[in-house]
């Protein structure tokens, strides 16, 4: 399900950490305060609204079935080599490997979706430096 957030704090990382965070929200910045519609905001409004509205419209409400089990993969920039044949054989085996980047807000989404589900498996192959 699409989502947008329009906000003249979107700019600011505090908050869009806050808001966003791990998860799949799109943050639209107004470049002036939403405090009272004036001609600047409601322009950008409009816009907003004309982005979610193309986002609903893209994915009018399906869901997405696994066909095969997804299985997570950590990944981080030197280990990309040693990530790379593990995808090809998870691929091979009948599996839907997905690389999460192991650090800052990957891992944590990653962490997020293994709560909610979303994975089968988990291969951690990044290590803790």
């Amino acid at each position: 399900m699409p989502k947008l957030m329009a906000s003249s704090m979107a700019g600011h990382p505090k908050y869009v950490d806050q808001y966003v965070g791990t998860k799949d929200i799109t943050m639209l910045n107004t470049a002036v305060d939403v405090v009272e519609l004036n001609p600047i905001l409601k322009t950008q409004l409009i816009n907003a609204v004309g982005a979610i509205c193309g986002m609903v419209e893209i994915s009018p409400g399906w869901e997405i079935a696994f066909e095969k089990p997804v299985i997570a993969v950590t990944s981080f920039g030197f280990a990309e080599r040693t990530v790379e044949p593990a995808v090809h054989f998870l691929r091979e085996k009948g599996f839907i490997p997905v690389p999460c980047h192991a650090q800052g807000r990957g891992d944590r989404a990653m962490d997020e979706l293994i709560r909610e589900w979303w994975f089968r498996g988990v291969i951690d192959m990044s290590v803790e430096v």
